[in-house]
């Protein structure tokens, strides 16, 4: 009988030595993938069955070996969007999804923030606009709204626009 028991403990230690490779293999397939920021590697761990206290003990031994690293995540997901025509406003409220305040980097919210950037990226987006609308300023402007341009540089872009008809 003691034979049994013994038989058990080991295969709950190793069931549970599993569980921690097994999230450790699940986190390096989709950090292989493309880059992840901590708030998401942790929803995507939880969602997929592992329990909190492994992922979070995970998650923080990845981000102390510098494995996810948010500032990076940040960083690149900032140069990917405004690389599609993505104005900042839009970036931070998308980063906010993937738990990021992108107010926690001020440095590279300064870096990618140039009014006159922005405001030429707003006008070579007005340039690609093949939209539809019955009155087509309205048409651009929500344009640059949905592109995430905030609405002063929207403003002067129009005003651009408007010159060049």
């Amino acid at each position: 009988m003691a034979l049994n028991t013994d038989v058990g403990k080991k295969q709950r230690r190793q069931s549970l030595l599993s569980a921690d490779q097994a999230a450790e293999n699940k986190a390096l397939r989709l950090i292989a993938a493309r880059e992840r920021s901590s708030h998401e590697l942790t929803g995507r761990l939880l969602s997929a069955g592992f329990g909190q206290d492994i992922v979070r003990a995970l998650v923080k031994r990845f981000v102390d070996a510098g494995i996810v690293d948010d500032g990076r995540f940040c960083r690149l997901y900032i140069v990917s969007k405004r690389n599609q025509g993505w104005g900042m406003y839009r970036i931070t409220k998308a980063l906010n999804q993937f738990g990021i305040d992108a107010h926690d980097y001020p440095d590279l919210i300064d870096e990618f923030t140039d009014e006159d950037d922005e405001l030429e990226r707003a006008v070579q987006a007005l340039s690609r606009y093949r939209g539809r609308a019955r009155d087509e300023y309205s048409g651009r402007y929500r344009y640059l709204v949905t592109k995430g341009f905030s609405a002063a540089v929207v403003r002067e872009a129009m005003k651009e626009w408007r010159q060049v008809l």
